[in-house]
């Protein structure tokens, strides 16, 4: 009798251990590829911002203006027809 008292909470706690185990392995595999896809998602929005940092200090310690970069075209009548990116700067 006391022998069958003592197994009855090593069951238990068996039982949960598995069940936990269990609903760890569910979850993890279903929630891992949404994990994966909010990681590269915040990866390519932090260097995309690392870039646009990196250019902006550059063309502000050059000093270079709108114009510099971008040629506007317009018409007789002032009207813009083209705007033409200046690659060479």
């Amino acid at each position: 009798m006391f022998r069958r008292r003592q197994m009855r909470p090593l069951l238990w706690l068996l039982f949960f251990l598995s069940v936990g185990g269990a609903f760890f392995f569910f979850i993890e595999r279903n929630l891992f590829p949404t994990i994966m896809a909010i990681a590269e998602a915040k990866a390519l929005q932090m260097s995309v911002a690392a870039v646009n940092d990196a250019v902006r200090s550059e063309v502000l310690n050059r000093g270079i203006r709108y114009g510099d970069l971008v040629a506007v075209h317009k018409d007789m009548s002032e009207r813009i027809v083209l705007i033409q990116a200046n690659a060479v700067k």
